[in-house]
Order: C-alpha cells, then structure tokens, then sequence
C-alpha cells in the first residue's frame, strides 16, 4: 500500500513538473501572439495578463518592452469601444511618444486606426493612418494605411448614396494596389458596406473581382459564401421562404468545412431578426450553438437569443418578463462593447409597441453606459422620437412638427433619421384614422395631411433606409383614400422598381394591380386599359413572389379574366 501511495505522489510531482515545464517553455514571442490575437478577439483583460506575464517573467526580453505598448494598446482600444475619444487620444499621443522606435508600433497605431473606423469614428481613423504614413513610411503597414483611407472614403460615399463616386474609388483602389495581397480583405470590407447599405448588386460586382482576380485564396471562398448568403437575404426581405430555405441548405452543403459558415449562418439568423421572424432567428441562433460551440459566433448567439426571447416578450405583451429578461442581459453582458447595440434595439421594440416609459429608460441607460458610441446618439435621438410620439398619440401635437426640423438639422445624413420621422408620419396617420372613426374630420385632416408631409421629406429629402419604401406605400394609401388613384399607383410603382428587395415590394406590386382595379370602378379608367395594366401586375407577382400572401387573390383574378 505505502508503495502505490508513493509511486502516485511521485507521479503527481512528475505531471506537475511537466506542466511547469511545459508553461514555461511558452516563448515571450509565442506570449505576445496569443495576447494579440485575445486583443484582436476583443479579450482585453485576456490579452493584458499575458502581457503582464511576458514582463514578469522575461523582463529582460525585447518583448517586455513591446509586452508593456500592448498594455497601453488594449487601454487605447477599451476607450474608443466605451466611446471615451478624448481618453482614447491622449494614449495614443502616449504610446507614440514612449515607443516612437519600437519595430511594432505601425502594426498596433494601425490596429487602433481599425477599431476607430469600425466604430465609426471615421476622422480619427483616417488621421491615424495618415500619421502612420507619414511617420513609417517604409513599413508594410503604410500601404494599409493608404488603403485605408480609401475604403474609407468610399464607406462615406456608399453611406451617402453616392454610389458612382464609390464604383470611381474602387476602380482606383484596385489600379492602385492590385498587387498588394491585403486588397482582398480591403475589397471585402467594401461589399460588406455595399451589402448594409442594401446596395446587393455592387456589393456582388465586388465579390466577383475578387473571385476573378484572387481564385486561388480563402478570400475567393468567402466571397461566393457572401453571394449565396446575399440571395438568401434577398429572398427572406422578398418573403420567398421556400426560396431562402433552399438557399440556406445549399450554403451548409457546399460550404460545410468552411471557417465562415457559422458567422454566414448567424447573419442570416439576424436578417431573421430584423424582419421580426423571431421564431426562424432563434433557429439559426440554437444551430450554430450546436453545431459550433467552439466558434466565436457561439457566444453571440447565445446572447441573441436572450435578446430574442425578449422581443418576443415585449411583442407579446408580457412586459414584467421581459424587463425581468433585461435586466438579467444588463447584468450578464454589460461590458460587452456589442451590448450597446443589443440594448438600443430592445428599446426600439418597446417605441413600436408603444412602451414609451419602457423605451426612455432602455435609452436611458445606453446613453449612460456606452455615452460616446455611436448608439449613445441614436438612443438621444429615439427618445426626442418617442416624446413626439407620446405627443401625437395624446393628440397633443403642439411643437411636434418643428421638432422634427430640430431632428432633421441635428442629424443630417444619418439614415436613423429617416426611421425616426417615418415613424412619426406612419403615427399621424394611425391617429387620423382613428379621429375619422370617431367622427373628428378635421382633425383626421389635419394629422393626415401632416403625415403626407412627413413622409415626403423621407423620400425626398432624407437618406435612405428601410423606412423610405414603407414612407411610399403608406402615401400610396393615403392618396387611394383620398381618390388619387394615379398618384397612389406612382408610389406603389417606385417601390416596385426602385426597391425590388424590400420587405414591401412583393405588397406594393400586388397593390399596383388593386390600384387599377378600383380606379376602373370609379368610370375615369376604361376597362381597356386598365384590364392590362392589372393582368401584368398580378402575373409579375407570381413571377417574382410566388409564395407571397398574395398570390391567391392574384391568381384567382387571372383565372376569371383569362377564362372570359
């Protein structure tokens, strides 16, 4: 017995002592490695004790030296994600200053230049990159750099809607640097863009450089995952399920083995969710959870599905669960510097379902905790919407519409911004409608003509985003309820053209046939020529949308008159 019990503690001691070995045989380079790769990861209190260790344990290695501007680094880095600018500058002039000669400084002055673009902190970023020309100009990171700055630009330009002048800049980007073997994952940055922007067909023009011109690289896979990825969004905007269905099958068949399938996975699970299919989102969310766990997307699923159960909650009216589910997300997640998103729509979700006290505190406490991100603004701007809402809802609308004009010169250019007054518009007329029932005609005037105007400087006047196209159907109702039926198709019609991709395309398409049905009845249209104008509608429509909620109406119309 004393001998078993003797050979197992020499044991022990010999497992432990290979341990220590084998820990300590972690050279200060391969340290530093994984410490960039936990900042690049955003595992910053990771990446910050294995800099730490490097100096403590090889205080005489370059490395320690280079151990301590990582600190500095991930100081820099947890500024700019809390949105502390100023903070964030004041390192950088530190790190610049205090290791001016240190080999490693171009590679993390442009990592910072990075996460200031993709916090959209575009100044910053580009003044970065151009210190990092001027100041290193022969490291392998100035032409990053240089690079850089023009997909920032053209970021700039697609976000205006200045479509030509972005194609203008990559063409130049492409002649520049078309040997440079970053410009795939520049160029990939830059569809992504055009993909945001719901600009699907520039942003397949870019896949397909880089297919043609990179066949051989990871970055041509990725590329076409993208492009099958973008026909799936494009089909669940369409509401073709069927189609997307499909589409994702193949996606998991014929990219099976790649590294980015879990992350094509979870957007598609997000497009899911911003369409509000939170049942289909949670799906996607819970395979990637199964069938990934050891990806990175593993975990943000699993924060997306606490967040959908909370949607989920809020539409249903269970308010006291999901504040109870709120809460719980704050106190697990809240220095995830992605919360503040997560946060800023749940309360966009209570706003839609008229939460108002619900939706102040949610951003309330965005502006509180992330007050110099980009969604600490947006949060500012939500509440001077929900204000104006609670206003018109209360058929208290004084100061509402110079408000929107404050609204509108405080956030010039921004897209938000469009939602925000569509919504205020689409609250107009939700009261109209209401004050018609009740026999209030001039104040049903009244709020109705408002909410034309409103919906006018959506589409003429402010940015686009996913509310311009609602902004043209709603005027489409507005002007058949008032009997301009040639104005009510016009609207109809720049949906369907104009945004084929939209959630509402498929409604408005089978509305400009509606359209023309009942401005025959009214005798000003003949039956000659409004019956074709119906017949193409409807036959586009179980063209193009065959599994829309439509199709039947459509269908049974084209039987009746096609048997006459």
């Amino acid at each position: 017995m004393f001998r078993k019990m003797l050979l197992m503690v020499l044991v022990v001691f010999l497992l432990l002592g290979m341990a220590e070995k084998c820990f300590a045989s972690d050279s200060p380079e391969s340290l530093y490695d994984k410490a960039r790769g936990y900042a690049k990861s955003k595992k910053y209190e990771e990446a910050k004790s294995l800099y730490q260790q490097i100096m403590q344990q090889y205080p005489s290695s370059p490395y320690a030296g280079t151990a301590q501007m990582g600190i500095a680094e991930v100081d820099v880095l947890t500024d700019i994600n809390a949105g502390k600018i100023s903070e964030a500058q004041a390192g950088i002039n530190s790190l610049t200053a205090g290791f001016s000669e240190d080999p490693k400084l171009p590679e993390i002055l442009y990592f910072i230049a990075r996460r200031y673009r993709w916090t959209l902190n575009y100044e910053e970023a580009k003044n970065l990159c151009q210190q990092i020309i001027q100041q290193h100009p022969n490291s392998s990171y100035a032409g990053r750099a240089q690079m850089s700055i023009a997909e920032i630009d053209i970021t700039s330009d697609i976000k205006a809607g200045k479509i030509n002048e972005a194609q203008t800049g990559v063409n130049s980007l492409i002649a520049n640097f078309s040997g440079d073997p970053n410009l795939p994952t520049i160029l990939s940055y830059i569809a992504r863009q055009y993909r945001w922007s719901k600009k699907y067909e520039q942003a397949k023009g870019v896949y397909q450089q880089i297919i043609q011109q990179y066949p051989n690289t990871s970055h041509a896979g990725s590329a076409q995952m993208s492009i099958t990825e973008m026909d799936i969004v494009t089909n669940i905007n369409a509401g073709k399920t069927s189609q997307a269905q499909a589409g994702i099958n193949s996606l998991i068949a014929n990219f099976s083995g790649h590294p980015d399938l879990p992350k094509a996975i979870y957007y598609i699970g997000r497009k899911y969710r911003w369409t509000k299919q939170y049942e289909e989102a949670r799906n996607y969310y819970q395979q990637i959870i199964q069938q990934y766990p050891d990806s990175s997307y593993a975990a943000k699923a699993q924060r997306d599905i606490a967040e959908v159960n909370i949607l989920l909650d809020i539409t249903a009216g269970k308010i006291s669960e999901a504040r109870t589910g709120v809460n719980s997300l704050i106190a697990g997640s809240s220095t995830n510097s992605d919360f503040a998103r997560t946060l800023y729509y749940i309360g966009r979700r209570y706003g839609s379902t008229e939460n108002y006290e619900d939706a102040r505190g949610i951003f309330q406490q965005v502006i509180q905790l992330y007050p110099g991100s980009p969604y600490a603004r947006k949060a500012q701007m939500s509440i001077t919407k929900i204000d104006n809402l609670s206003l018109i809802a209360s058929r208290n609308d004084g100061g509402v519409m110079a408000a929107v004009d404050s609204l509108v010169a405080s956030y010039s250019g921004d897209s938000e911004v469009s939602i925000a007054v569509c919504q205020i518009a689409n609250k107009y007329y939700e009261q109209a409608l209401k004050a018609e029932i009740e026999g209030l005609a001039a104040l049903a005037k009244d709020y109705s003509q408002k909410a034309e105007t409103l919906w006018e400087r959506v589409i003429n006047e402010l940015p686009v985003s996913d509310m311009t196209p609602e902004a043209h159907c709603n005027r489409a109702d507005y002007y058949s309820k008032l009997g301009q039926y040639e104005k009510s198709i016009n609207c109809y019609q720049k949906v369907v053209d104009d945004y084929p991709n939209s959630q509402y395309a498929w409604n408005a398409l089978y509305m400009v046939g509606f359209t023309y049905e009942r401005f025959q009845e009214t005798g000003r249209i003949s039956k000659l020529e409004a019956e074709p104008k119906v017949k193409a509608a409807y036959e586009q429509l179980l063209e193009e949308y065959p599994t829309c909620p439509r199709t039947k109406q459509a269908g049974n119309w084209l039987n009746l008159h096609n048997s006459n």
